[in-house]
């Protein structure tokens, strides 16, 4: 909803249940010495996967000045179901002796997310803007795969959000972004909060549920009228929540790693262009 040149309104409210089935076969295959007998094992897992989930969203975008304001609400509540079979097919000297299932194992969790945000551009200069935002988010998650408890927990932070563009000049230019969040434990098709500071995508390399903490580096450099190369560096802190079968419990488990690249990109016309790149992490 477009209320005037510099505000724009956007809703979305959206209802998902899918469903889906993997099956792997023979995930591995055993020889047992049953004398006098040679029995073979080969072992069929089948894992169905069903999420059912509600999300909403509202996100006002305005235009003051030199400011590019966002600010909403984010809300996802659903069901998600798994259900693990696995059959053994016996057999002998390659005759079939039959099938041995195993009692399906079941699990199914009820997790949310809710996010109040609001996120600030600031083009201070022509060359060099500042960007800001401030998340409130709260999740409750569970455990899916392989451990099948049905058990929850639950987090909830402030996160902020903070990003710098600078242009020294018309070939160079220079990112600098570090954001706070709460993984979602839902992957929605639409998002209408910001995913983005300073240019850098959020949410890379997290896990649902998950606290991470995001450091980016960026140069960009013009190297002709359509040759363009990037080099970036990153380095990014994560809180799971590992759940321990022999206590029935949760315990917080700590991920430090960093990474970087290199991408050159090439456009030889409006249909054709190279971009070779290398990552490592």
């Amino acid at each position: 909803l477009k209320t005037s040149p510099t505000s724009d309104f956007l809703l979305v409210v959206r209802w998902d249940d899918s469903e889906s089935i993997m099956t792997d076969g023979p995930e591995n295959e055993t020889a047992t010495f049953m004398p006098p007998f040679l029995i073979s094992r080969q072992i069929y897992n089948r894992l169905t996967f069903e999420q059912t989930y509600l999300h909403a969203a509202a996100t006002h975008y305005l235009r003051v000045n030199d400011h590019r304001l966002t600010y909403g609400a984010e809300y996802i509540k659903g069901e998600s179901r798994v259900e693990d079979v696995r059959r053994n097919f016996l057999s002998f000297l390659f005759l079939p002796l039959g099938i041995e299932e195993n009692p399906p194992t079941r699990n199914e969790i009820r997790p949310h997310y809710l996010s109040l945000f609001v996120q600030d551009s600031w083009r201070v200069t022509p060359r060099l803007t500042l960007e800001g935002g401030l998340f409130y988010e709260t999740t409750k998650d569970g455990t899916t795969v392989p451990i099948f408890s049905s058990n929850h927990f639950e987090k909830e932070r402030v996160s902020p959000r903070l990003g710098i563009i600078s242009h020294p000049d018309r070939e160079n230019t220079f990112r600098l972004g570090y954001a706070h969040y709460l993984q979602s434990p839902f992957i929605t098709p639409a998002q209408l909060r910001p995913t983005d500071i300073a240019g850098f995508t959020i949410g890379q390399n997290a896990l649902s549920g998950t606290f991470q903490k995001d450091l980016s580096l960026a140069w960009e450099r013009q190297l002709g009228p359509l040759n363009f190369l990037k080099v970036d560096f990153f380095k990014r802190k994560r809180d799971a929540q590992i759940e321990d079968v022999f206590v029935d419990s949760y315990a917080k488990k700590t991920s430090d790693f960093f990474g970087g690249g290199m991408e050159w990109n090439l456009i030889f016309n409006d249909y054709i262009g190279l971009s070779p790149s290398y990552t490592f992490i």
